[in-house]
């Protein structure tokens, strides 16, 4: 990238700015992110060690998770499943900080508990 093509307010050295990823480019689409990205103002921290775990715990539960359901994990991870299933990695590494239990990993279940609440507001 030249010193032209550094977009307006970016304080970023040459070397910096090609250091960093954008969001969109990060190589595991979560479905929550699990480390910092650049968004091109600043030199994100590098991903924390309790970063990695819940990523490496969400990877091994959507490969499960999408052999069970005959699916691809891409397409588990897109589903409410797969937001079950970041924050059950999250409770796990973190604390239980997130209402949410493992029956939730099945999409019929999710489907079963989301019509509990259909009419709660």
């Amino acid at each position: 990238m030249t010193e032209k093509q550094r977009p307006f307010g970016v304080s970023m050295t040459e070397r910096e700015m090609d250091e960093c990823l954008p969001a969109d480019e990060a190589a595991f689409r979560s479905p929550v992110p699990t480390q910092i990205v650049s968004n091109g103002e600043y030199n994100p921290l590098p991903q924390t060690a309790k970063q990695k775990q819940v990523e490496a715990l969400i990877k091994e539960t959507a490969d499960k998770q999408a052999k069970l359901h005959n699916t691809s994990r891409r397409k588990f991870l897109a589903s409410g499943s797969g937001m079950a299933a970041a924050f059950l990695a999250m409770n796990q590494i973190h604390g239980n900080l997130f209402d949410v239990n493992a029956a939730e990993l099945n999409p019929d279940a999710a489907g079963d508990r989301r019509a509990t609440y259909k009419g709660q507001f």
